[in-house]
């Protein structure tokens, strides 16, 4: 849990350190530098572990330590009792001890005190620590099975409307497609470029638009998208993650355009 709490504290401190050296520092580096610098806030984001770098303070120091987590406080789908129903032996294989502890004959469960007045018998106690950790992992799959499924039903419909566009000396194939908006470049494994009949029509357009994707190629900015996504999931719980994959796709755009003005 603590590893927990300063993996999200020190990828939240980095974040807001490169905000602010993205604002200080603009005009002053090229946009491919200025994109370069999220690869060392998702390399943060991807390992949780913590580098033994020397720092008057650690972030094992800044993060706040939590204790008692561990402890088995939390039933699920519990039968609870007034102390008085349990003491007239109400509450069937629960009774109170000489000593005025609760006891069951149970052996599955458990019966703890709830509150002042109240106990509660469960099969399943769980602690804080386990419930964060089952509301995490939950997060994190639903978050991974959205965006899975938001591109692969992307990847469907370029599929199905996509068409050959020839073009000599390409790193990777050219499509032409009427399913989307812009020109873009997808695809993990098999990337290409797809291009939009208006952006393929125009020959200076196009031109602009294959130097543009074709160095989002370059980049490997197919293979960024991804890691992006799996931080996503592994901090979906952290706005300044999704802050940060928002304006370090825009940063590679722009680096992007950088690179391909070079090219033109």
């Amino acid at each position: 849990m603590n590893l927990l709490l300063e993996w999200a504290l020190t990828s939240s401190v980095l974040i807001v350190v490169v905000l602010a050296l993205r604002v200080l520092l603009r005009g002053r580096v090229s946009l491919r530098l200025q994109y370069a610098m999220w690869a060392v806030v998702l390399a943060r984001l991807l390992f949780p572990f913590q580098l033994p770098l020397p720092a008057p303070v650690s972030a094992s120091e800044l993060a706040p330590q939590v204790s008692g987590l561990d402890q088995p406080s939390i039933p699920v789908l519990p039968v609870i009792w007034s102390l008085e129903e349990i003491q007239d032996g109400q509450a069937p294989d629960v009774w109170m001890g000489s000593g005025g502890e609760l006891e069951t004959a149970n052996s599955g469960g458990m019966v703890q005190p709830v509150g002042e007045d109240q106990a509660a018998y469960a099969l399943l106690w769980l602690s804080p620590e386990q419930v964060v950790l089952i509301l995490w992992g939950a997060g994190a799959a639903i978050t991974a099975l959205v965006l899975l499924g938001a591109n692969l039903r992307f990847s469907i419909r370029l599929r199905r409307s996509r068409r050959a566009f020839p073009i000599q000396n390409a790193a990777v194939p050219a499509y032409i497609t009427e399913c989307i908006c812009s020109p873009c470049l997808f695809g993990l494994f098999r990337p290409a470029v797809y291009l939009t009949p208006e952006s393929a029509a125009d020959e200076q357009v196009r031109r602009h638009v294959l130097a543009h994707e074709l160095t989002h190629f370059a980049h490997r900015d197919h293979i960024w998208a991804v890691l992006r996504c799996l931080a996503l999931v592994l901090h979906w719980y952290n706005p300044l993650v999704w802050a940060a994959a928002y304006l370090s796709r825009q940063d590679g755009e722009l680096a992007c355009d950088e690179g391909a003005i070079r090219q033109l």
